[in-house]
């Protein structure tokens, strides 16, 4: 097993203890620690050499941005971002198809309101499902969770729901934590209406 999955299983496993914030808290920093020391040590080599698609990101984020700032309302149109750049990059730039950030894309890709509210939809969900999490009967749904989350969150620097493998099962996986809440609830509901609303 690879030091990722390691971590990944191991701040899952934390995550969902029932030990107090603090402990959580030192076990996110433990595996957070750990992996950056593994990234550093793994990737020594190409950082030396100046990470070149790291520094490559901010033209595309650059350009992404200056382009919905010139069409804030709808975008240059799904999938432009390429031809877009294409214009607008420095000479010695790499080329690339997309922006290296979902949400940025998106804004690209169709405007403000695009953004904004693809952002809402998963972070909204995601927070309103950590809220209730009381509500999860098992703790896959506690491993779920905090995969969906790191996978939103890795969206700001990678294009992982621009891929359709990915995204259908991150949207499947989304879909299916929100009816275990939905179904939990209205168990209760049934149950008792006023516990239902404490919840």
């Amino acid at each position: 097993m690879s030091l990722r999955r390691t971590l990944q299983l191991l701040l899952a496993v934390g995550l969902s203890l029932r030990i107090s914030g603090k402990w959580k808290a030192a076990v996110l920093a433990v595996v957070l620690l750990a992996g950056l020391g593994g990234f550093l040590l793994r990737y020594q080599n190409y950082l030396a050499q100046g990470a070149t698609s790291v520094s490559a990101r901010f033209d595309y984020w650059r350009v992404a941005g200056q382009t919905l700032a010139d069409h804030p309302f709808v975008g240059t149109g799904p999938g432009s971002f390429g031809a877009v750049y294409q214009r607008h990059k420095p000479p010695e730039a790499e080329m690339s198809r997309l922006v290296h950030n979902d949400y940025l894309q998106q804004g690209s890709d169709g405007g403000w309101i695009s953004m904004l509210s693809y952002g809402a939809w998963i972070f909204g969900t995601l927070f309103l499902l950590y809220r209730k999490r009381n509500l999860w009967e098992h703790p896959i749904h506690r491993a779920t969770w905090v995969g969906l989350m790191g996978l939103a969150c890795q969206g700001t620097i990678e294009f992982w729901l621009y891929i359709p493998a990915i995204a259908w099962v991150f949207f499947l996986l989304l879909g299916w934590l929100t009816g275990c809440f939905l179904q939990k609830a209205a168990r209760i509901e049934a149950n008792d209406p006023n516990l239902a609303r404490r919840t």
